[in-house]
């Protein structure tokens, strides 16, 4: 038997009577794990859905327990009515009783899965858009790193009193980024460096002589 797939346990199993006897409720969900989806032949005879064709000795085997315990788990569930079984000369078949009930999705239980599939899609949609607006923003907002000559003409046109090179050097260490975020806009940074830059006392132009241009001591 392939082992694909999967069977449903509700959450009343934790208040089912045999909850508390561990072999009774290991070999339970042994047989619903090995019963069959759909009818299909065995051993010349055709096992239906919900039925498990086996033997104390292969539960045994593969549960981990005796057959002792194995024996006692399906006379429990025998006696509340779980399962029935019919015996052949080689192995037994095994009924899980109420199987639909156990494994069929209701139209109710449909609903709601759909819906929670539905909230579970919507919400990895806009997860989804939100991770593409951050990166088109991200994109959009780029800085043009400009140019010694671009600050000084700025500058002069702004009537800005400011160290172009300062001013690109001091940027361009820290990425020409602020706070992490791309400087979208060189020229208002400028404006703002020329507030916080000390003004720069301008020395006056020498001739030979050492002395200030247009004026020589006599």
């Amino acid at each position: 038997m392939e082992l694909n797939g999967f069977f449903k346990v509700e959450r009343k199993i934790l208040e089912w009577g045999w909850y508390q006897h561990p072999n009774t409720v290991v070999v339970w969900l042994y047989l619903l794990a090995m019963a069959n989806i759909k009818s299909k032949p065995f051993a010349g005879e055709m096992i239906r859905r919900g039925e498990v064709p086996t033997s104390l000795a292969k539960i045994a085997e593969s549960t981990g327990l005796t057959i002792r315990q194995v024996r006692t788990a399906l006379e429990h569930l025998k006696s509340t009515g779980e399962v029935t079984s019919r015996a052949r000369s080689k192995y037994q078949v095994i009924t899980i009783t109420n199987y639909s009930k156990y494994q069929d999705v209701t139209s109710k239980e449909a609903v709601n899965r759909q819906a929670s599939d539905k909230q579970s899609t919507g919400k990895r949609q806009h997860l989804k858009n939100d991770k593409n607006d951050k990166n088109e923003k991200n994109v959009c907002v780029t800085t043009h790193i400009p140019s010694r000559g671009e600050v000084e003409a700025y500058a002069q046109e702004a009537g800005l009193r400011v160290d172009a090179d300062d001013f690109l050097d001091y940027n361009a260490a820290r990425g020409w980024k602020i706070g992490g975020d791309p400087v979208a806009d060189w020229k208002a940074l400028l404006r703002k460096w020329a507030k916080s830059e000390p003004v720069k006392p301008v020395e006056p132009e020498t001739d030979e002589w050492g002395q200030p241009k247009g004026r020589r001591e006599i």
